[in-house]
């Protein structure tokens, strides 16, 4: 979180304001950035995550329960406190970390984001970087942008 808001306080100095300033990160940087949204408000818009991800895999859980009956739990508490949670999120259903549905905690039925977008191109965690659905993922995300506009 001080690397992310180190970097976005460079984007200001540069003369970029906040509200120009969208993150993105894959796995635990994308759920560095969900834990921002809590943590620093205002310095960011909002941003695209690719297969967001904390506490290790499913599968893992009886062999440290700490980690997914804990830690996480009580991160998803911290970042529902956030007022927004402006993000485009894509997860994959073969996905061992974090299915959408194991991220639907975080949409809130008032608000437009985030909006959640699963699909499987058997490629579990990894799928954003062979995207069997890219040209629609691309046109999500332009529209994202676009909605961030108005």
């Amino acid at each position: 979180m001080d690397e992310l808001e180190e970097k976005i306080q460079q984007l200001n100095q540069a003369g970029i304001k906040s509200e120009n300033i969208f993150v993105s990160g894959f796995s635990a940087g994308g759920w560095t950035a969900l834990m921002a949204a809590r943590m620093l408000p205002t310095r960011f818009k909002g941003g695209v995550l690719f297969a967001p991800a904390f506490a290790g895999p499913r599968y893992e859980t009886r062999i440290f329960p700490i980690w997914r009956k804990v830690l996480r739990p009580k991160q998803i508490n911290e970042i529902l406190e956030a007022e927004r949670l402006d993000f485009l999120i894509f997860a994959y259903n073969d996905d061992p970390f974090n299915r959408p549905e194991d991220l639907n905690v975080f949409v809130k039925s008032n608000n437009l984001y985030p909006k959640i977008i699963g699909y499987s191109c058997k490629k579990g965690h990894f799928t954003y970087r062979q995207d069997c659905k890219s040209e629609k993922t691309y046109k999500e995300i332009l529209n994202f942008f676009q909605a961030s506009d108005s």
